[in-house]
């Protein structure tokens, strides 16, 4: 009887470390999945950036073309959102406002004429970007491309003339159907890099162009240098 007492114990006792032992196995698989998927968690993050826009607007009629430059700058915030945890894909959407404006000047002896426009819009783009993770830094590639939604919030041509001391100027709202003729709302296409650097501050350059016209045989297509910061 001792004996089976003995050997019953013995049996309880090894099936508790064998317990213990799978018990242990599986808090460590447990971990080791864990740690797999937060290296496959791709985080949402969000830039504000200030960019740099050269802008060209360029007209096309009748077998010629012109092309005037103006000088733009501008604000943007954008939400990064990860579409999937096996792949750093993101969507991203945003809103911010800029202007551009271009001046000419022209001058003889008494006589001297500048014309200035001057464009204030709103803005919304909405990209598809992919991030690029360099090994062993923390610095992230991110190309994008998509659409950008541009809405004109002010619009004005001004003429100025001076003749032997007399001054004239004359104004002309460009979204007026009658006076300027310009459309409020442009949908254009664009794609470009950013850089993240340790996810805190950013570079990016991007290129876009017009779809529709911002008045008649007139678009408008751009350049960005952006700068900013990472969240």
């Amino acid at each position: 009887m001792k004996k089976i007492l003995s050997l019953a114990i013995l049996a309880v006792i090894a099936l508790q470390g064998q317990a213990q032992i799978v018990s242990s196995r599986s808090s460590m698989r447990t971990v080791e999945t864990v740690e797999v998927e937060k290296e496959k968690s791709y985080e949402n993050f969000t830039t504000w950036g200030f960019e740099f826009l050269p802008m060209s607007l360029k007209a096309k009629g009748e077998g010629s073309s012109a092309t005037v430059d103006f000088k733009g700058f501008g604000t943007v915030v954008q939400h990064a959102i990860s579409l999937t945890s096996s792949i750093p894909l993101y969507l991203e959407w945003g809103y911010g406002l800029q202007y551009a404006n271009y001046k000419e000047e022209e001058s003889e002896d008494n006589w001297s004429y500048t014309y200035k426009i001057h464009i204030f819009s709103a803005k919304v783009p909405l990209n598809v970007s992919y991030a690029f993770e360099i090994p062993n830094t923390k610095i992230s590639i991110d190309p994008y491309a998509g659409l950008q939604f541009r809405i004109g919030v002010y619009g004005s041509a001004v003429e100025e003339e001076e003749y032997r001391g007399d001054y004239e100027e004359e104004s002309y709202d460009l979204f007026d159907e009658e006076e300027g003729g310009a459309k409020r709302f442009q949908t254009g296409l664009q794609f470009g890099v950013r850089a993240r650097f340790n996810n805190s501050f950013f570079v990016g350059f991007g290129l876009g162009a017009d779809v529709n016209e911002f008045a008649e045989e007139l678009k408008f297509n751009e350049r960005r240098i952006a700068v900013g910061f990472v969240f």
